[in-house]
């Protein structure tokens, strides 16, 4: 038989325990808002511990159910922020690898609280800290990393044609011309679409320079039609020579397109600018492609324009003996 006191001495225990309840019930919301509060006093002194408190914040929020929203959310809207400072003082500090980790964190974070803002932050900081490194890598001939990293940071930004064209360098670097044109072509075509006209300018010069070079290196060991191609290209981005369009033409009058050369050697008389000596050269091989083009008149005059310095006695010898020139 249940006695009466203790029916009574249930109902103190029950009393008690809900007592308990309400006390940690509300001792659990205030912690809430003091870790809360003990963030936002620390947001501009120190992140690290203001992020810390912040998600303390959270973390209690979360067990508060709809009682904590209201706290949890003043919270959230601070976290990919906080992340944000933590990122950008590793980079103020040059620990570049820690600001890359902390930026990519950040992204996460901001992922999940939808803050756009600073997601976009980080991603331009994320490809200008991979294109730097690149840079290093590249200047110290570590190429696979700089490849790699130039790599992450077209990843970031499928338009930086600073990184495109950084990539493009390690190419040459490494003469591996194939890729180094297809990657340069790259950079001219993005830094057309996007108005970086310094990147195109600098894209087309290692191109023009690079086949000029190659075209001389062909030339001399007697490879025509390496040397040809090459030649073509360095027109191709930019390189406006009377000596380019000279060398060209001189490899289409051996393969008899004769036509070509003389198209070839009168822009090269347009753009050389020494005089009568300089151009004896550009009009003796242009009197040669005259004459098997058969228009002999022609030929007589740009004889007789080549008749000066080396190409005189020659010049003279086709005038009268060969074509006997009026």
């Amino acid at each position: 038989m249940v006695t009466k006191s203790w029916k009574l001495g249930k109902k103190w225990i029950a009393i008690f325990l809900t007592l308990i309840t309400l006390t940690g019930y509300a001792q659990t919301k205030n912690d809430a808002i003091a870790a809360y509060n003990e963030g936002v006093q620390l947001l501009q002194s120190n992140a690290a511990e203001a992020l810390a408190a912040l998600e303390k914040c959270i973390g209690i929020c979360q067990t508060l159910g709809e009682e904590g929203d209201e706290t949890r959310a003043l919270a959230e809207i601070q976290i990919p922020k906080l992340h944000y400072r933590l990122a950008r003082e590793s980079l103020r500090a040059k620990n570049y690898v820690e600001a890359i980790d902390r930026f990519n964190n950040t992204i996460e974070v901001a992922d999940k609280y939808d803050d756009i803002e600073v997601k976009e932050a980080s991603l331009n900081y994320l490809q200008q800290l991979h294109y730097a490194l690149a840079e290093s890598y590249r200047k110290s001939k570590d190429f696979e990393n700089a490849h790699a990293n130039y790599d992450k940071a077209i990843e970031y930004n499928p338009n930086y044609t600073k990184a495109i064209l950084g990539k493009g360098l390690v190419y040459r670097e490494q003469n591996d011309t194939a890729n180094m044109k297809t990657t340069l072509d790259k950079v001219i075509e993005v830094g057309l679409n996007i108005n970086d006209l310094k990147s195109v300018e600098t894209a087309e010069n290692v191109l023009k320079n690079t086949y000029h070079n190659a075209a001389v290196k062909a030339l001399s060991e007697q490879k025509t039609d390496e040397a040809e191609e090459a030649l073509k290209l360095t027109i191709e981005y930019g390189n406006e020579s009377a000596d380019v369009y000279y060398h060209l033409a001189k490899i289409y009058n051996t393969k008899e397109n004769f036509l070509e050369a003389m198209n070839l050697l009168n822009k090269a008389i347009e753009l050389e600018e020494g005089g009568d000596e300089a151009k004896a050269r550009l009009y003796f091989e242009l009197a040669n492609s005259l004459v098997e083009l058969g228009d002999t008149t022609a030929a007589c005059e740009a004889y007789k324009k080549a008749s000066f310095g080396a190409y005189a006695e020659n010049a003279k010898y086709q005038i009268e003996q060969v074509l006997k020139c009026k």
